[in-house]
């Protein structure tokens, strides 16, 4: 696939979210994220199959993209399910931590117990569109939306400025930190509470998609199941 397929495939997951995501409620939330997680699929898989296609992916990530949390779904989301309205004329969860806060205090939850079904395993698309469970939905588009702002972005600055796959060892982060020490704070996620960008956020993306691996790996997984 080509550099222009690739735009050319992605827009027209992006189209769809764009359409989706203006609309009411659980169902379109779910959807668009689903969208959403296919076009970063393609995205990431391009990235690490074609390093020297940086500023290509760069251009497709231009701002302009939807963003999910702040959609008109998601908020009306939150109302229908919820009966929430937001603090001010409307929500801003990709910025705020203290909305978010909020949002999971409603029925008596926390952010902290909800947060950790990510690393127990979301429910499946299926699982979650046969019932409904409006914070298992809005934690996976908060998982989307990460990848969107930190690990993606992240990981074409730490090219483009010289870094190497190789460079991010656990046991080393020497040659990660030379490369950005100057750049990594411009990579942040409030509701995830990363204010910037680490060589651990690079590393799981590498172990998350390899491209010429054999199994499918888990967000795209989500997406399809």
């Amino acid at each position: 696939m080509s550099a222009g397929d690739l735009q050319f495939r992605v827009q027209q997951y992006e189209d769809l979210v764009q359409t989706i995501s203006g609309s009411r409620g659980y169902g379109n939330v779910l959807l668009a994220d689903c969208l959403r997680r296919l076009s970063l699929t393609l995205l990431i898989e391009y990235a690490l199959a074609h390093p020297s296609e940086n500023e290509a992916i760069a251009e497709i990530l231009k701002p302009g993209r939807t963003r999910l949390l702040d959609s008109p779904a998601v908020g009306t989301m939150l109302a229908e399910e919820l009966n929430l309205v937001p603090p001010r004329e409307a929500w801003h969860l990709s910025k705020s931590r203290e909305e978010i806060e909020q949002v999971f205090r409603a029925t008596g939850s926390t952010y902290a117990k909800e947060n950790g079904r990510i690393l127990l395993g979301l429910p499946s698309t299926s699982t979650l569109a046969n019932r409904r469970d409006v914070y298992g939905v809005l934690l996976r588009v908060l998982e989307s939306d990460m990848l969107e702002c930190v690990h993606l972005p992240g990981l074409i600055e730490f090219r483009r400025l010289g870094g190497r796959l190789e460079d991010l060892d656990p046991n080393d982060i020497r040659p990660y930190w030379r490369v950005m020490e100057r750049d990594m704070r411009r990579f942040q996620f409030p509701p995830f509470g990363i204010n910037m960008l680490r060589p651990g956020h690079l590393g799981s993306l590498v172990q998350g998609f390899d491209p010429h691996g054999k199994k499918l790996n888990t967000f795209t997984r989500r997406a399809l199941e």
